[in-house]
């Protein structure tokens, strides 16, 4: 077995599914946006560079005849900016010889029923919105250029469509206290998306959200050191920045939001599991397998009430074991 295909194997990129042969792909570059914290710009730019429909193809053609890829996810910045192309793309991936599913990232504020009717004829099945706060005031903070009501409407649409969500959200964000996020919260559970996220700001190097950290003093002790792995995830157990709320609390209220959505984020892959035996049994396998590090990964979760690291732990032993059982094939 080739090794670029142990990147196909379950659960696969398009999240909360199990899914056999999702590769990644990217139809354009760039983001037309100012959202603070991103650092897009700095790699790709501010303007839009999108590949013509053609090309992608092509590519998708390559992926589908060699590897056998039965999805896609799109790693876009904003999939849904130009309603041209993105039309002539659904109508031309439609008219293909074979079925694939796939997802892509998009803002709120570009999803209309429309486009979205259009892209799960083309066989989008799941759209990852950038929601970041329930509350007008920290969105305004963010330079995120949209509005919670723009947010609910576009939740709305995928539900009424059946096309799955991704929501994520951030805390810790400027103006942001214990009011703010609980705006975040209520919001979460209002939308109701098929799964979420949560995450910490970071001020990335070249964001504005950097220069006005410098400017601020924000940067907890751990940030003041410099760029170290800290910084690069968003899940860090370390925030390196306070922008009020201190460290301790953000950490407290991130674990607060992810157990309420915990069942939420598995519940999918969790059933999938046990409709296949033959996956069951590697993760059985897994666990047993690398029992040392599970029940190390169990004894922090008992401590820290962080449920996602045990699940976290079982997706990488499982995954890693099934790719090793497919390279001896």
């Amino acid at each position: 077995m080739p090794d670029s295909l142990w990147y196909l194997i379950p659960p696969g990129f398009i999240r909360g599914s199990f899914n056999w042969g999702i590769a990644t792909i990217m139809s354009g570059r760039g983001c037309p946006y100012n959202c603070i914290f991103c650092a897009s710009q700095n790699v790709f730019g501010r303007g839009m560079r999108r590949r013509s429909v053609q090309n992608v193809m092509k590519e998708i053609r390559y992926l589908k005849e060699k590897y056998n890829i039965r999805g896609l996810f799109f790693l876009d910045d904003t999939f849904t900016v130009n309603d041209n192309w993105l039309k002539e793309f659904c109508t031309t991936l439609k008219g293909e010889d074979y079925r694939l599913i796939w997802g892509c990232q998009a803002r709120g504020d570009t999803i209309t029923e429309e486009k979205l009717a259009i892209m799960k004829n083309a066989g989008c099945v799941q759209v990852d919105i950038g929601v970041e706060s329930g509350n007008d005031t920290i969105l305004e903070n963010l330079h995120k250029n949209e509005k919670v009501e723009d947010l609910r409407r576009a939740f709305a649409i995928t539900k009424k469509l059946g096309i799955k969500t991704f929501a994520s959200f951030i805390i810790g964000n400027p103006g942001e206290g214990i009011k703010e996020i609980e705006d975040t919260k209520k919001f979460a559970l209002e939308i109701q998306p098929d799964m979420a996220g949560f995450c910490i700001l970071v001020p990335y190097p070249g964001t504005p959200l950097y220069d006005l950290a410098k400017s601020k003093n924000w940067f907890t002790e751990v940030g003041r050191v410099g760029f170290s792995d800290n910084w690069a995830n968003k899940q860090s157990e370390i925030p390196i920045m306070s922008a009020g709320l201190a460290g301790e609390v953000l950490l407290e209220k991130r674990t607060e939001l992810e157990n309420i959505f915990f069942w939420q984020n598995h519940k999918t892959i969790f059933f999938a599991f046990l409709k296949n035996s033959k996956y069951l049994w590697q993760l059985i396998v897994s666990l047993l397998r690398n029992y040392r590090a599970s029940f190390k990964i169990l004894v922090k979760v008992l401590k820290t009430g962080k449920l996602r690291l045990f699940i976290e732990e079982c997706y990488q032993n499982f995954s890693y074991d099934l790719k090793v059982k497919f390279a001896k094939k």
